[in-house]
């Protein structure tokens, strides 16, 4: 081979090794300038998402979160802090594209009420490649458009001025219909509930009514009113130390537990004190 044809061959070599580096490097860049529209998934699918929501725009959440927070009582910086570390501890363990609505429960609420937020959960950037994905930017859409946005929500809950009524009970049915019968889903449904867990309300209170769950159902079967469909619906309550009005912790623990199990909640209940 001639002494020419060899240096043809060698630049013909570089050019092409030249293409392949600046195609990488073209991928990389579009990539990342659609992020905020498109994300690789887990298995290094180009998702298209919301850029509002997060939500994979082709497919159903995976799993439902409602996080329902109390905030007829106020709480002290500890009781806050446990209560945010529970909650991202349970969002930690979710599935991406996990469904999280934020409820505040106040008084107003004894109406139909509306999540404060609703976010899904993205990829948090741990599995992504870096062949096909810049992990550092997913990192940062994780905890910018989902991590913050959800802790400041959560700490503006959790320290609001106490109210005159605590709906729980009606809270609970607008966290229903909102976040269960409003969306389809592919994996678990779970309700977190932190509160006192002491209803009082026109509709029913334990500060003027017995804390027993047959004379609960007695008032409020004939209008329905408070009656929930919990059917396949994961419970979990972190109980907020507190005076129970008319009874014992016992009794509470008691007509929480019948109320979930009479709306037919999965039997896996949790009911347990937030710690101060």
């Amino acid at each position: 081979m001639s002494r020419r044809r060899r240096v043809r061959n060698r630049a013909r070599r570089g050019e092409s090794k030249l293409g392949i580096v600046a195609a990488s490097f073209l991928m990389f860049v579009v990539v990342v300038f659609i992020g905020g529209i498109f994300t690789f998934s887990a298995n290094n699918e180009l998702k298209e998402i919301d850029e509002k929501t997060l939500c994979y725009k082709d497919d159903v959440p995976t799993d439902i979160i409602a996080i329902l927070i109390d905030s007829t009582e106020p709480l002290d910086e500890k009781t806050v802090r446990n209560a945010q570390l529970e909650i991202e501890n349970i969002i930690k363990n979710s599935p991406t594209n996990t469904l999280v609505n934020l409820y505040a429960i106040e008084t107003g609420s004894e109406e139909h009420i509306r999540p404060i937020a609703n976010l899904c959960k993205p990829d948090d950037g741990t599995s992504a490649s870096e062949l096909t994905s810049s992990p550092a930017w997913i990192k940062k859409i994780f905890n910018d458009k989902f991590v913050l946005p959800l802790g400041d929500h959560l700490t503006s809950l959790l320290k609001m001025p106490p109210s005159t009524s605590s709906p729980i009970i009606e809270s609970l049915q607008s966290a229903v219909i909102e976040s269960f019968l409003s969306h389809e889903n592919s994996g678990d449904k779970k309700i977190l509930l932190i509160s006192d867990m002491i209803q009082n309300t026109s509709m029913y209170s334990f500060y003027k009514e017995s804390l027993s769950f047959n004379s609960y159902f007695s008032k409020v079967k004939n209008s329905g009113s408070g009656l929930i469909n919990l059917t396949n619906i994961n419970i979990q309550v972190l109980v907020v130390p507190n005076n129970v009005p008319n009874g014992t912790r016992e009794d509470l623990t008691r007509f929480w537990g019948k109320f979930f199990r009479e709306n037919n909640a999965n039997s896996n209940v949790i009911l347990r004190p937030l710690s101060k």
